[in-house]
């Protein structure tokens, strides 16, 4: 007997992983990575390599007798500083892989399936790239060998480019898609080569329209297109129909003015963020939906009016196709082919007779299209079937035992119930349920690790209302807001200068600058300054003087750079020129080792602004603290990393016991001294030595009259202090020691004694974030709303370089001393951060020597903007844009 001919097809992205297996063009098994990793939309860190290894199961093979393997990629790319990762690194030809473009995976997967002979065919979704490209070139890219086995099947409507053709085109490109299809049409006939009509681009994308609507109401897809039955005929219909346009030849566009997340024939970065939408957008429909707010009739609006245009599009483009093709069958797949209200309007309103969706349509299904398409190819394009899809079956196999005990439970009038926690780290599942009009009651499910479900008995029948409620390290997505506020109106240049008019002007000129988009019109209003690069402590998670780094760590001068005293203080002038109210002295040293650290907070405050110090706390004696008092210094964060001389002497190789105990007497004596309003906040990297001593940690600061504590997350070093993160069992003893500080904090304020936990709400957020045990603790907050650091902070460094945020110190936008601060904060070096922190993703390229999603420091700063630029009405909004933006002088 021969040898069954095998073929593979895998699909790898940040979502819907998925492989399947044929053997002689018939399914042996087809799986999506989640539902082995059971992570929703997949792990990335693991690729596919549950789903390679289940489907080589149940065929009883090994990767080395599989024929051919057909993907989009042959590399997993994870994220930077880390190197590519071989799919298949067991697979002995690689001349046996052939990659695949995105549309001819929808398309073949749709049609190969079908019960159709021959079938015009339609996919949509949001956009497939042609051909991608990564900064190791020779790894991702279609070849020629690669566009020759497709043209044996398939001809393209669209010349389909190779990695060179793009390099070309683009020196410098990156991983992204070039250029994006949103949606293909063709017509295929069972034994000749499959025929793709058309091709359309970002600008024609129906998916990012209808899921950045779907983010927009803070759901799924599937979820908007349930809601929109709640809808009818309104206000909205005629947005929507200025949003998408229908033009002659089944072609649409979406209109720039109401969101733009392409540029020319690619998709930005991040393209469903609300970022994406113009001031148009929530002018029109009003603020996003929360995740935990009620659905409104706005909601039911918005939803049925979307909905409505999105059916009144594919209408236009499949009658289109039918004009083409005349054919009776159409095949659909993509994303947005699992819209089955759409379906069915296409069915009802064309000329289309039957209808085949095939039930795994969105990118997941890529890897049987792949799959189908290359053993297509391998039997020499046969016109008889290989295999017809007739059902679409899924899911776990139920024993006869389970069977029987659900049956015997239900005899006794109870209800079993399960529930499949989706989200990672799920801790616990609690169950609603109520019958009738009776009370809602509750209970606990418990985990059943043998199916990685929960489950409970209900002591109801069958009918019962049951609604689920989970706990997990899964942080929620914060709500964007639009809150309107009165503004005082001017009509003219003298009532400009009306002092109400005024001092609401003066009060809003950076949110001027974010209305402009790349020019500031007042200085920072914060800015901190590192003096000197000398440090006296060597701190096992620090960057740059840890013992722990070796050859890592930064160059031996490095730790000599200091800030000349001419220079240090003839910045603060100039920064309280430019109008700004806080100036941090802080560093990758130690200021209170830069000899004119003294002046510098003399000057500081001599100007009326806000003074702050960061400090170790260990290089200063009695007659410094006096003098730091004097000085009127508004806040001393002094960073300690420990509640008690042990772990102080071992997370600090180079210092001992006795130097607590010093920095202890001092902190009383500061305490003692300082004025009214400042503030003493003790602050604590928290790391896999020290993260069991919180409550100490509290307790310490209480002891020595600090008011209050900051906690923050260690900051890694790739390969070097990747040992100091905290696992999940760390993150579940500290979740419970915070528990108990936030409760004794509570009691404090109730007995009317004051003692802030600073950033608290940001710092229990980083802990349930999904890449804390990763080091990655920002990767969800830094994407949900644009960066607008770059109208209200800058950082400076012993060199004089300006970066532009605490972590740019590898991103500097200029040098005092070869320029005024003055000039780099207007120049177009910082206007170019500007449009790219408040457009792009923070996973493009240009902010890799920043590393945004590790950790963002300037987070809680760059969500108050984000509350006040929301805040402004559309009115406050013309007069800014009128008096500042459009005319900065007078």
């Amino acid at each position: 007997m021969s040898k069954p001919r095998y073929v593979l097809g895998a699909v790898v992205s940040d979502h819907d992983s998925a492989v399947s297996l044929l053997a002689d063009g018939r399914p042996v098994a087809a799986i999506n990575e989640e539902r082995l990793c059971r992570v929703r939309r997949g792990d990335p860190r693991n690729s596919l390599r549950r789903a390679l290894n289940y489907v080589l199961a149940e065929a009883g093979i090994a990767l080395a007798d599989v024929d051919l393997i057909a993907a989009d990629t042959a590399y997993y790319y994870p994220p930077a500083g880390h190197p590519p990762i071989a799919l298949f690194p067991d697979f002995p030809d690689p001349a046996r892989i052939v990659l695949l473009d995105h549309h001819l995976g929808h398309a073949a997967g749709a049609f190969l399936p079908s019960p159709f002979d021959e079938a015009a065919v339609l996919t949509v979704d949001a956009s497939g790239g042609i051909a991608p490209l990564v900064p190791d070139r020779g790894r991702w890219g279609f070849v020629p060998g690669d566009l020759a086995f497709r043209a044996r099947g398939y001809s393209a409507a669209r010349r389909h480019p190779t990695a060179a053709d793009l390099l070309a085109a683009e020196p410098a490109a990156d991983a992204r898609n070039y250029p994006a299809e949103s949606l293909t049409l063709g017509h295929f006939v069972r034994g000749e080569v499959l025929v793709g009509l058309e091709s359309r681009l970002a600008e024609s994308s129906l998916g990012y329209l209808y899921a950045i609507g779907a983010h927009f109401l803070s759901m799924e897809e599937g979820s908007l297109m349930g809601l929109a039955g709640y809808g009818g005929p309104n206000e909205f219909d005629a947005a929507f129909a200025a949003i998408l346009t229908l033009e002659n030849g089944g072609g649409l566009r979406l209109n720039p003015d109401w969101l733009r997340f392409w540029s020319g024939d690619r998709v930005l970065e991040d393209p469903v963020s609300l970022s994406r939408l113009a001031p148009r957008w929530f002018e029109t429909f009003g603020a996003a939906r929360a995740p935990d707010e009620p659905i409104t009739a706005r909601d039911q609006q918005f939803a049925w009016s979307l909905q409505h245009r999105l059916e009144e599009a594919l209408v236009h483009v499949a009658a289109h196709l039918f004009d083409q093709t005349q054919s009776p069958n159409l095949c659909v797949a993509g994303g947005v082919g699992l819209n089955s209200v759409a379906n069915q309007k296409i069915l009802a309103q064309t000329g289309f007779q039957n209808i085949f969706i095939q039930p795994a349509a969105s990118d997941d299904g890529l890897a049987l299209g792949f799959a189908l398409f290359a053993d297509y190819v391998l039997a020499g394009l046969p016109a008889e079937k290989q295999w017809t899809m007739r059902s679409a079956a899924t899911g776990r196999t139920y024993g006869d035992a389970e069977c029987g005990s659900f049956v015997d439970a239900l005899a006794a009038g109870r209800l079993p119930v399960e529930y499949l926690a989706a989200i990672p780290e799920t801790r616990e599942v609690t169950v609603y349920y109520a019958v009738g009009e009776g009370a809602e009651q509750t209970a606990a499910m418990a985990y059943d690790p043998a199916t990685r479900r929960w489950r409970a008995e209900l002591p109801v029948p069958v009918g019962a209302a049951v609604r689920y409620r989970f706990v997990s390290r899964g942080a929620p997505i914060e709500s964007y807001c639009l809150r309107a506020t009165a503004a005082p109106r001017s009509e003219t240049a003298a009532e400009r200068h009306a002092p109400e008019f005024k001092k609401f002007l003066d009060d809003h000129r950076d949110l001027a600058g974010a209305l402009d988009g790349e020019r500031a019109f007042v200085g920072p209003e914060q800015v901190v300054i590192d003096p000197t690069n000398r440090c006296n402590n060597n701190c096992l998670p620090c960057w740059t003087n840890s013992p722990l780094l070796g050859e890592f760590g930064p160059p031996e001068n490095w730790h000599r750079r200091q800030m000349p005293a001419p220079l240090l203080l003839g910045l603060i002038d100039e920064l309280a020129a430019l109008g700004t109210r806080r100036v941090r002295l802080t560093g990758g040293g130690e200021p209170l080792l830069h000899p004119a650290i003294f002046e510098a907070v003399e000057a500081i405050k001599r100007h009326g602004m806000i003074g702050a110090l960061t400090t170790n706390f260990s290089a200063i004696d009695e007659a410094g603290v006096r003098r730091l008092a004097a000085a009127g210094l508004d806040e001393l964060t002094v960073s300690l990393w420990a509640g008690t001389p042990a772990v102080y002497s071992r997370s600090h190789p180079n210092k001992t016991e006795a130097t607590f105990a010093r920095i202890e007497r001092l902190l009383r004596l500061y305490c003692s001294l300082k004025g009214p309003g400042a503030e003493v906040i003790l602050a604590n990297v928290l790391f896999s030595m020290n993260y069991q001593e919180t409550r100490e940690m509290f307790d310490f600061a209480r002891r020595v009259g600090a008011d209050g504590a900051y906690f923050t997350l260690v900051d890694s070093v790739h390969l070097r202090t990747d040992g100091l993160l905290l696992t999940p069992p760390h993150l579940k003893v500290l979740e419970g020691h915070l528990d108990e500080i936030e409760r004794r904090a509570a009691e404090l304020a109730a007995a009317g004694e004051r003692f802030r936990l600073d950033n608290w709400g940001g710092f229990r957020r980083r802990l349930r974030a999904l890449g804390a045990a990763r080091g990655e603790y920002d990767r969800e907050a830094v994407e949900e709303i644009p960066c607008y650091v770059g109208w209200m902070f800058a950082r400076v460094l012993p060199t004089g370089e300006v970066a532009p945020c605490c972590r740019g110190v590898n991103l500097p936008l200029g040098r005092l001393g070869e320029r005024s601060f003055a000039e780099i904060w207007h120049g177009e070096p910082y206007r170019e951060f500007r449009r790219m922190a408040a457009h792009e993703s923070k996973r493009h390229p240009y902010f890799a020597a920043i590393g945004c999603h590790r950790t963002c420091d300037n987070l809680m700063h760059n969500r108050e903007f984000h509350r006040r630029l929301t805040a402004l009405t559309a009115d406050e909004k013309a007069q800014l844009r009128r008096w500042i933006v459009g005319q900065e002088d007078g």
